[in-house]
């Protein structure tokens, strides 16, 4: 794997065939996903006239799931193979997604059911995305890593911009529990892509041995004649290897920050534009959608991005200009005015291109730097932290918007966001300078790990 960094063609940079069909398959899967969250308010308020309560209910079910996948997710994505389980769990997606249409067509479809069927949903996608993570080194290769997750990356926002206005159009036609099938033909399309990828073994500890061997003695499992390490303390190694991973840990860091802040901005920015700038529903649904553009771009330009700018500038930069983009909403004129529209756009449009651009690079740092055999449980640690970061942030925006206005609170979020961006160049010494500093050494353990 070393050997091929010298005199490598360009064209080992970019994903074979297959591998390029797989990478469809996920945006595919993804855009299946964003119907679905189109789909299931729809479900519950015009077919099953839920209240407020219980439609917060639903959204609830289907996001409570990530904040458990320490416990969960990142074990199984470690202990199992794991192709076959992300295999496994599209096809359980794909039967769940499928039932509320069958029930409605029966007349048996029930709330507390759909809302069962959502958390359900819900811990399957929180297990896929952490073996996503986990095995997408053994589909690219270390100088492919940065194009495969920008790939990925350019797919969700394109499944953003997409799901949404599909679901619409379908809506017209079809009635709400029928789109969940676009969602259950998604899945299909991912399990047959995935099927047909090729995934090659990787060694069980990879630059960040040292570490994975101190998380190991710390849980127990480097003692010798120690058996497998129990539950509490596979769930450990997580947390434990990350002090020996501090460019890991510091981008993790970082990064649940920020998410806490832009939680904030998100939470307040439809209040803001829809109140104070008087845009209406469809046009900032429209400027917000078109602000998606910025991470499909993004996505597409990782690569070219990583190579000119390399990685501590791209992910000092990526947040900065994420953060800087937030002021644009502020600048909005009176409620009416021409450029408000295109302010929040074009706001969206660069905090988009930028927090993509730093997406793809942190997540390439860390597939390389975390020892193959823990990726899915450090993963799924961060996981818990920006899932716990996001509505933490949204709910202390919220109040204390209540007590000093919309705009300082959005003003004070954006300038947070930039002063974490600030932290972070000031250590930037912790970060390689380029992901090839940070690719697996020659020499490394050879056993591998299940793929």
């Amino acid at each position: 794997m070393a050997g091929q960094h010298g005199g490598q063609h360009r064209s080992g940079t970019v994903p074979d065939r297959r591998a390029t069909v797989f990478l469809v398959g996920q945006t595919v899967s993804a855009t299946g996903t964003q119907l679905t969250k189109f789909a299931l308010p729809l479900i519950a308020v015009l077919g099953l006239h839920a209240t407020p309560a219980q439609a917060g209910m639903l959204a609830a079910a289907a996001w409570l799931p990530g904040l458990l996948a320490p416990l969960y997710a990142g074990l199984l994505a470690d202990r199992l193979p794991r192709r076959p389980l992300m295999m496994t769990l599209d096809a359980l997606r794909l039967v769940l997604v499928t039932l509320p249409a069958l029930l409605a067509a029966q007349g048996g479809l029930r709330l507390w059911v759909l809302t069962l069927l959502a958390a359900l949903v819900g811990l399957c996608s929180s297990a896929y995305s952490t073996a996503l993570f986990a095995l997408l080194p053994s589909i690219a290769t270390p100088e492919q890593l940065t194009r495969a997750n920008g790939w990925l990356a350019s797919g969700e926002s394109a499944a953003e911009m997409a799901g949404p206005a599909v679901g619409a159009v379908l809506v017209r036609v079809l009635a709400a529990p029928l789109l969940l099938l676009g969602d259950a033909v998604s899945y299909l399309a991912s399990l047959v892509t995935l099927a047909a990828v090729r995934v090659r073994p990787e060694p069980a500890a990879a630059s960040g041995s040292a570490a994975a061997a101190a998380a190991a003695a710390g849980s127990g499992a480097g003692s010798a004649g120690a058996g497998a390490p129990g539950y509490l303390a596979s769930i450990a190694a997580g947390f434990r290897v990350l002090p020996g991973l501090p460019a890991v840990l510091l981008t993790g860091v970082a990064s649940a920050v920020f998410i806490a802040f832009a939680g904030a901005c998100e939470a307040l920015k439809p209040v803001f534009a829809l109140r104070d700038l008087g845009l209406t529903p469809t046009l900032f649904g429209i400027a917000m959608a078109l602000g998606l553009s910025g991470g499909v771009a993004a996505g597409l330009l990782a690569p070219r991005v990583a190579e000119r700018a390399g990685l501590r500038r791209t992910l000092v930069g990526g947040l900065f200009l994420s953060g800087l983009a937030e002021f644009f909403i502020i600048c909005g004129g009176a409620p009416g005015t021409w450029y408000n529209a295109p302010l929040v756009s074009v706001g969206e449009c660069v905090a988009a291109f930028g927090v993509t651009s730093y997406v793809v690079a942190n997540a390439s740092l860390r597939q390389l730097l975390i020892p193959a055999d823990l990726r899915g449980r450090v993963f799924a640690v961060f996981g818990f932290l920006n899932g716990a970061a996001y509505p933490l942030g949204a709910l202390l925006g919220g109040a204390l918007a209540s007590a000093v206005g919309l705009r300082t609170v959005l003003a004070l979020a954006a300038t947070g966001q930039v002063l974490v961006a600030c932290v972070l160049a000031a250590l930037r010494r912790r970060l390689p300078v380029t992901l090839a500093e940070a690719a697996p050494a020659a020499g490394a353990d050879p056993e591998p790990v299940p793929a």
